[in-house]
């Protein structure tokens, strides 16, 4: 616990400009976004509540944009900013490359990252994402937020038997904030 305390710590003069450019870029974005439910797809209103397929905003792209973190002075996590990635979310933004946007299991899983934005709120979730990829250089999806939504959205794809997501990963999410909260 003493060494994630350090690296919370360590993230906290960075959090102004992260939070800074995920603003501007959402709000550059907002334009050409569009509800998630628009898109039609089949299954996931059997995951998600309506309301949440409403108000979660797609964003198709090119290249899906990272945080350019090694810029705003973060050391550490630059493996991250390499990555090639089929998308990213921020807030209630999910920004796909358009080679994956007929993809429902991306959408899926990008969900599960809405889900732990709004219960983790915009520092925890920045935080909570931030220590596990340090903690997990070696592979990302390894760390609790992205284990989270890899391990649902597996069982998405493979199983038919539908289940309420959010009922099933807040109480999750909200331990992994008392958690983040007891750091600071």
């Amino acid at each position: 616990m003493a060494h994630d305390k350090s690296i919370i710590e360590s993230f906290d003069p960075y959090l102004p400009k992260v939070v800074q450019w995920i603003n501007q870029l959402v709000k550059q974005s907002s334009p050409s976004a569009k509800p998630l439910s628009a898109f039609n797809f089949p299954r996931l209103p059997y995951y998600y509540s309506q309301n949440l397929l409403d108000n979660t905003k797609v964003v198709l792209v090119d290249q899906v944009p990272l945080v350019p973190l090694s810029k705003i002075g973060v050391t550490g996590l630059g493996h991250f900013e390499n990555l090639i990635i089929t998308g990213v979310t921020y807030l209630d933004h999910m920004f796909i490359d358009k080679k994956y946007q007929t993809e429902e299991w991306l959408y899926f899983h990008e969900l599960v990252h809405v889900l732990q934005w709004q219960v983790l709120g915009f520092e925890d979730y920045l935080l909570a994402y931030g220590l596990g990829l340090y903690n997990h250089r070696d592979d990302y999806t390894k760390s609790f937020l992205e284990a989270m939504a890899y391990e649902n959205h597996d069982i998405f794809r493979i199983s038919t038997i539908p289940f309420n997501v959010e009922k099933k990963l807040k109480s999750h999410i909200q331990g992994h904030k008392a958690y983040i909260n007891g750091l600071k």
